[in-house]
């Protein structure tokens, strides 16, 4: 930990003194700000300098035992953020959650640097805690725990979403804060993704915090294999895995067989973590031919899945909803006529590749529905 307080009570950073006064404090006797039991200040010559409980007690607010990778991280972003007049409060105790966040940037964005495994949940535990409480947080995934060849749970718990960015996270390295957009996961479970990396120090970091609730050029190239795609349902109905024979059942339901679907299908969409694709697009053209509104075809689909708690539910069903709709557009499958879905053929076009692009090109009705939650979300970020 980087703060302190002492006996009157006064707080104090480090980052905020010089090697020689962090060495005349020394001599002086420091406190938890949470628990107020007993620190000391550990000023070495390999780890930074820092303070850390006398007791082997365990704080409900700190951590203890951080690594010189999440010290310097902390003093990294506190530094950009101090450098571009953000009021960033470094260790701030908040009683009512009796947690504190890493950074505490304008009153309301909390910053974790997560640089360890966590629980999750623990995770979840923290997070409701902020957003009950009125906060914004915005979890860093560290070097050790960042996204390789598999997503884990806690990565998946991290996840947000935009329309502009689809699902994504942030992840930090010693270098540059990281956004991981556009993610998806397709049938054989590989990871697919877009990165941006921000380096320290360079442009407006509240700018980069935001860039996923704005307009920004991302879309994501993924070549489809039809005859892969066909193996991996056929391996699962050989293995008689529960999902395939699922949706082996409901394909015979609406007339189809499932190792004959075309690729417009198994198009990996835009947001697909949550949900499964090819269930979704049986279902919603079964849904379509009702001609039920849009706001009626969403919520048939409110109850299908489940997202992670940083997520705007209703937002993201929304934001899926209308970018499956704009494919069947595309390929002539659909129309829309007074605001109402009719389903004018079944022309199951055969596509070699698929451009996954923001929703936003969407048009002007349905993009709508879209940007009102949209907003509401951006606001949040905009106004930390």
């Amino acid at each position: 930990m980087l703060s302190a307080i002492n006996s009157q009570g006064r707080k104090i950073c480090l980052l905020n003194h010089c090697s020689h006064e962090i060495s005349l404090l020394k001599k002086l006797e420091w406190f938890c700000p949470a628990c107020h039991s007993p620190l000391i200040l550990k000023n070495g010559s390999i780890k930074q300098a820092h303070f850390a409980h006398i007791s082997s007690d365990i704080c409900e607010a700190y951590s203890e035992n951080e690594s010189e990778a999440h010290l310097t991280l902390k003093y990294q972003l506190a530094k950009w953020f101090q450098e571009q007049q953000n009021d960033c409060q470094i260790e701030y105790y908040l009683p009512a959650l009796k947690q504190i966040p890493d950074l505490l940037i304008n009153h309301r964005l909390a910053i974790e640097i997560q640089c360890s495994p966590l629980s999750i949940e623990r995770f979840n535990a923290r997070t409701i805690n902020y957003l009950s409480h009125g906060y914004q947080v915005i979890w860093l995934l560290g070097e050790k725990i960042r996204i390789k060849s598999k997503l884990t749970r806690l990565q998946f718990a991290m996840c947000s979403f935009s329309v502009h960015s689809g699902v994504f996270l942030w992840q930090i390295d010693q270098k540059a804060l990281v956004l991981i957009e556009m993610l998806h996961i397709s049938l054989n479970r590989s990871i697919y993704f877009q990165k941006q990396a921000f380096n320290f120090f360079q442009g407006l970091i509240m700018d980069h915090f935001r860039l996923p609730y704005q307009f920004h050029s991302n879309r994501l190239l993924i070549t489809l294999n039809q005859t892969k795609n066909k193996q991996v349902v056929c391996r699962g109905l050989y293995y008689a895995n529960p999902q395939w024979l699922s949706l082996q059942a409901l394909c015979y339901q609406n007339g189809l067989v499932l190792q004959n679907l075309t690729d417009d299908f198994y198009n990996p969409g835009i947001f697909p973590l949550f949900y499964q694709p090819i269930r979704f697009r049986i279902e919603i053209r079964r849904f379509l031919k009702k001609f039920r509104t849009f706001s009626e075809l969403v919520m048939n689909f409110t109850d299908e899945f489940q997202t992670p708690i940083q997520i705007n539910h209703q937002l993201f069903i929304s934001a899926l909803v209308a970018f499956e709709l704009q494919c069947l557009m595309r390929q002539k499958i659909l129309i829309i006529n007074k605001n109402k879905f009719k389903v004018i053929n079944n022309l199951n076009l055969q596509i070699s590749t698929f451009e996954i692009q923001s929703p936003l090109q969407i048009n002007q009705w349905l993009s709508k529905k879209v940007r009102d939650g949209e907003r509401n979300e951006e606001r949040k970020i905009i106004d930390s």
